[in-house]
């Protein structure tokens, strides 16, 4: 079995880390990337899980770009990234199958997010960074990055259910499952949501 360490080096080989001249662009963020790159999302039986490699090439960069658009900013996604993979190939021998492999990817790489959030350190580095610059995301041309910014300082509780929502593209039953909620409370959170966005687009 590999260890932590070699996991790691996986984990940035992936991404082409190394050099950011040499990474790969479709690693960044795009519009509809976790519909384009989403694969097969049926459940599957303890004994079909893919390897920890597997799940890097089928999912890792809808999970990193969940990561960049929960986070708003790239040096934090990558550690999130590499902590929420780290925590999957812990985990990955107990899981049951009881919830599609996807919606257990996602829920461990929302949970990371929001431990980042919570850290002290987070906390003591965004006294350091100007707001602007602690929600922006990879791409300074995207036409929407106005909107992103914004979702980017609502409330955790509407932040998550607006990204998984509208950039995920996932269902009110999938969001529900990922973040162990019911469907009324992520209904109503994406209601929310939507109304504290209008305003603060409204007010500029």
């Amino acid at each position: 079995m590999k260890g932590r360490e070699e996991i790691t080096i996986s984990i940035v080989r992936n991404m082409n880390w190394g050099n950011s001249q040499e990474r790969d662009p479709s690693w960044e963020y795009q519009a509809g990337a976790a519909a384009s790159n989403r694969r097969e999302s049926r459940k599957v039986a303890k004994n079909e899980l893919p390897s920890i490699e597997e799940i890097m090439k089928l999912y890792g960069k809808e999970l990193y770009h969940l990561c960049l658009l929960y986070l708003g900013n790239r040096e934090l996604a990558e550690d999130a990234y590499q902590e929420t993979m780290i925590k999957v190939w812990r985990e990955l021998p107990h899981f049951r199958g009881e919830s599609k492999l996807i919606t257990w990817l996602r829920r461990i790489a929302v949970n990371t997010c929001k431990d980042t959030l919570r850290s002290g350190w987070f906390r003591f580095w965004k006294r350091s960074e100007p707001e602007e610059k602690l929600y922006q995301l990879a791409s300074p041309q995207d036409e929407h990055g106005e909107v992103r910014s914004a979702i980017g300082k609502l409330p955790g509780m509407y932040r998550e259910v607006v990204i998984l929502y509208y950039y995920e593209e996932m269902k009110l039953r999938e969001i529900a499952e990922a973040l162990e909620l019911s469907v009324n409370t992520v209904s109503s959170r994406l209601q929310r949501g939507r109304e504290l966005l209008k305003k603060m687009l409204k007010e500029g």
